[in-house]
């Protein structure tokens, strides 16, 4: 959605809701406007679907899953989710939901006032995905 319709949807809340409220219902519908348009795999989440969590005796780092850099990586490290493997685990622990991973992502990242477009957040629920399909 364009910032004026996003300021239209965001008018017709009831005075009540908290800007966190709204923040999470904006990303949820910009999710879903962003899912509808064809999106190319990056290099990085076909390395991370295709390979073991583990390697040469040692966990992959969060930041090896698509769509996580270095903030993100860092704002993730801070709540104790340093490894590859404990996103992974969060995604199974959100029933493999989309909705409800992107949403468990995008606090961590609120918390911590990092910045992480749709784009970002898709690259990182579908190597977690993947790497699940081809895996479990």
């Amino acid at each position: 959605p364009s910032p004026a319709s996003s300021f239209v949807l965001a008018s017709t809340f009831p005075p009540h809701f908290c800007s966190r409220q709204l923040s999470l219902f904006t990303f949820v519908l910009r999710s879903l406007c962003h899912t509808c348009t064809a999106m190319s795999t990056s290099q990085k989440e076909k390395n991370f679907s295709t390979s073991p969590l583990r390697e040469h005796g040692e966990w992959k780092a969060v930041t090896t899953l698509g769509g996580i850099g270095d903030k993100a990586g860092a704002a993730l490290t801070k709540v104790g989710y340093s490894k590859a493997f404990h996103v992974v685990g969060q995604y199974l622990v959100s029933n493999m939901e989309e909705e409800i991973f992107k949403a468990w992502l995008a606090d961590i990242m609120e918390k911590d006032s990092v910045s992480l477009s749709a784009h970002h957040m898709d690259s990182c629920f579908n190597s977690v995905k993947a790497w699940c399909d081809n895996n479990m």
